[in-house]
């Protein structure tokens, strides 16, 4: 009788531990997506943004825009491939956005994008990531090339 208690015990929690999404949510996750872009930038051809750099700047900045779908309070986490070592040969990588962000109660957010003129005629890729309630992860990413003039 205690052998078939502990096995019936092992499936429940086997069944119940293996559920991929969050068992705490008993809500609806449809209709979410994650979808960021580049608003003060211009699109090009191929749906690149071009970001123009600014002469005399140490630094050239743009606002990027999430929009989850969802509420407030979402954690979206961004990423990019570039950025600089600073100071030189120093070994310290700073990557040209800032990572952590959280959604307003309409499910949008933003995050600073900078460049610095050592990125001049780069292409940066930025992703953004994020775990909606049901534990479905959503990505989305944009590229941003980083010109001199803009002709």
């Amino acid at each position: 009788m205690v052998n078939k208690s502990i096995i019936y015990i092992f499936i429940y929690t086997l069944l119940v531990g293996c559920n991929i999404q969050n068992p705490v949510y008993a809500g609806e996750c449809s209709g979410y997506e994650l979808e960021i872009s580049a608003p003060s930038l211009e699109k090009g051809l191929f749906g690149n943004y071009k970001m123009e750099w600014v002469d005399g700047s140490v630094q050239t900045f743009t606002t990027l825009a999430a929009e989850t779908g969802a509420g407030h309070g979402q954690y979206i986490y961004f990423e990019s491939n570039e950025g600089i070592e600073w100071p030189t040969n120093s070994g310290k990588f700073w990557e040209s956005i800032n990572h952590h962000s959280y959604t307003r109660s309409n499910g949008t957010t933003n995050a600073v994008f900078c460049s610095w003129a050592s990125m001049i005629g780069d292409v940066a890729t930025v992703t953004a990531t994020w775990e909606d309630e049901c534990g479905n992860t959503h990505i989305d990413e944009l590229k941003i090339v980083i010109q001199d003039k803009i002709h």
